[in-house]
């Protein structure tokens, strides 16, 4: 609802385990939306086969649980600059 009434996000950070739709199937929908295709995506998850997972998502980029700061800060400016 909120993508159908107010602009995409330049940048969107998310888990793959979320309570109503997983971050897999979050991404499909928000890069079929044609307004949000061109917003960016980080996945932030404690899989061990995380880099393979955000592949295969579709993300831009990802981060692992537990977070470190600094490469979490890096990896968002990486995609926002």
């Amino acid at each position: 609802e909120l993508l159908e009434s107010s602009e995409c996000p330049e940048l969107i950070i998310l888990d793959l385990m979320m309570p109503e739709m997983d971050g897999a199937e979050f991404l499909v929908k928000i890069k079929s939306h044609v307004k949000c295709a061109s917003s960016r995506t980080v996945i932030v998850s404690g899989y061990d086969d995380l880099e393979s997972k955000a592949k295969i998502a579709g993300a831009n980029g990802y981060v692992r649980k537990p977070i470190d700061l600094n490469t979490f800060i890096k990896e968002v400016n990486r995609h926002l600059l």
